[in-house]
């Protein structure tokens, strides 16, 4: 897998060194309000770690070298072209315009290098800065899904968002 480089960021693949980081990421309670996934333990993240066969993430880094989130592919199909993404920055970064730095790079390579079709994702649809920064970025709202998650003692819905790759080609905001 390559390294990816933006203006401010470097992206690497995670390595087991990276994960107590990724677990403090992911353990956050601020980042904790907005990712589906509940806290995991240290021997639960290693266990993820280890299961990472068709999936493809980098830890985001500021030149300095300071890791400040993570993106990735999971699910992948090669087969039918498609797959799942997800990213996380740690709020500290939050509304600096990493996470749309990141997303750019992120998606020249998973179009051009990885010859992906279709990006899939979702949100919570209270989630007003990611809804925003995803319809700017292109992405096209496939749906809601109603009461898809049950999150801090609640059902929540989702809005799933995709892009293809012809999308992708004509977004001249992502180029």
């Amino acid at each position: 897998m390559n390294v990816l480089e933006t203006d401010r960021l470097i992206l690497t693949p995670i390595t087991e060194n990276d994960l107590r980081f990724l677990l403090d990421l992911r353990n956050n309670k601020h980042v904790c309000e907005w990712i589906i996934h509940e806290p995991l333990s240290e021997s639960d993240q290693k266990k993820w770690f280890d299961t990472l066969k068709n999936s493809v993430i980098f830890i985001i880094h500021l030149k300095s070298g300071e890791p400040i989130g993570t993106i990735g592919l999971t699910d992948i199909n090669y087969r039918h072209q498609r797959a799942k993404w997800n990213l996380r920055i740690h709020p500290d970064y939050w509304r600096k315009g990493y996470a749309k730095e990141t997303i750019k790079k992120f998606l020249d390579y998973v179009f051009n290098t990885l010859n992906i079709n279709k990006l899939m994702g979702d949100c919570f649809v209270e989630n007003i800065a990611e809804v925003n920064n995803l319809r700017k970025l292109g992405f096209t709202e496939e749906g809601i899904w109603q009461e898809h998650y049950f999150h801090k003692g609640k059902f929540r819905d989702s809005i799933n968002f995709i892009m293809l790759k012809k999308e992708y080609e004509n977004n001249k905001l992502l180029h």
